[in-house]
């Protein structure tokens, strides 16, 4: 298993990279239950232990609790939330059961049936290669999705690690139910997790972004892509720190309430992202923090650049000498070394060099692409 980050849960990981080794050479599914109190990190973790599954898993499916309030076959429906449906071994008027459709007939399907197809689907997702499935808030479950979680632990030719989030007192819709399970499962790995801290965490924000956004947790899904995106920016990997931001900010941005400091990576990373236009509304809602006040000022700067000025900064940023932007831009060298005073003047930097990280830094350097013929 090779895991980046997460320090400190070291022992939990190994224990899960080698569960996952039985389940790629084994021929049913291998159970880990992960127990500990809300906010203790059995999320994070999953989303760690999965992220450096060696080889990676052919199909992850999550699944979780319905919301506001808990509906048959929960689990199922949002594991297929994101997924392309068609082709799946099910009829359609069973298949909008299981997926909460609109469509759904209003009669009522007989359990038995619908149990089976809804274990026939997970089957066919997975497919013959080993794959990860993840239970989340399992003591919020349906009573339904319960019973296919337990069909799901003893189906035989079913080649998955399935992991079970769950807390140390049962409770939900159908706690009986959910203690029975999991007293019946003797054969399962069982990890307690106690309490994460920053210190454990650090370095996962891009990893836990994904997760978090996938399970549905949008505001913690977006503040932790803020924070990798951030950390990507640093090490100068632009390309994905802009995929994490597209990803995981689909679902509901944070909101002008969060914190200012939320607000305040946000418009740092939309500005580094070269998104100027999104970044104002987020200094907006840090108005009163110091740094709100820079990034005004920095925003009112590439307001005033013009777009002659703009194309010649990002020519700064590719390294060209005032030769290579006028034959890239058309223009002469003497109205080159015009615009390069200029935006020396309007960024307050002293030199082409910091010229030029000013454009990274604020997200303009990519607004010309190549130099011109030398």
């Amino acid at each position: 298993m090779s895991s980046r980050a997460f320090t400190g849960r070291t022992r939990e990981l190994e224990t899960i990279g080698e569960v996952w080794r039985q389940a790629r050479t084994g021929t049913r599914p291998q159970t880990v239950v992960l127990t500990g109190p809300p906010g203790a990190g059995k999320s994070r973790l999953i989303a760690e232990a999965v992220a450096g599954l060696t080889p990676a898993p052919g199909v992850v499916l999550i699944g979780h609790a319905g919301r506001p309030g808990p509906a048959p076959y929960d689990w199922l429906a949002t594991a297929l939330r994101r997924r392309d449906v068609s082709g799946l071994p099910v009829a359609a008027d069973t298949l909008a059961w299981l997926t909460q459709s609109r469509d759904a007939p209003p009669r009522r399907m007989e359990p038995t049936s619908l149990l089976r197809a809804a274990t026939e689907v997970v089957r066919h997702l997975v497919g013959g290669d080993p794959g990860v499935v993840v239970v989340e808030d399992f003591p919020a479950l349906d009573p339904a999705s319960v019973a296919l979680v337990e069909r799901l632990t003893t189906t035989e030719g079913l080649p998955v690690m399935l992991f079970i989030a769950t807390r140390p007192a049962a409770s939900g819709p159908s706690p009986a139910a959910q203690t029975a399970l999991l007293d019946r499962l003797t054969d399962a790995v069982r990890l307690t997790v106690p309490p994460v801290d920053a210190a454990t965490v650090a370095g996962t924000e891009a990893v836990w972004a994904r997760y978090a956004h996938a399970i549905g947790r949008h505001e913690e899904a977006a503040v932790a892509a803020l924070h990798g995106a951030a950390g990507l920016l640093a090490a100068g990997e632009a390309a994905a720190a802009r995929r994490l931001i597209e990803e995981c900010l689909a679902g509901p941005p944070p909101s002008e309430t969060d914190g200012a400091a939320t607000q305040l990576v946000l418009a740092q990373t939309l500005l580094r992202l070269g998104r100027p236009e999104d970044a104002e509304s987020a200094v907006r809602a840090a108005a009163g923090e110091p740094e709100a006040a820079r990034l005004s000022e920095t925003l009112r700067t590439i307001g005033d650049l013009t777009g002659r000025e703009r194309e010649v900064l990002s020519c700064l940023a590719a390294g060209m000498t005032n030769r290579q932007v006028a034959r890239a831009l058309d223009i002469s060298v003497r109205t080159v070394t015009v615009h390069v005073s200029n935006l020396l003047r309007k960024t307050g930097t002293a030199s082409r060099t910091e010229a030029a990280l000013w454009a990274v830094q604020h997200g303009l350097a990519g607004e010309h692409r190549g130099p011109g013929p030398d």
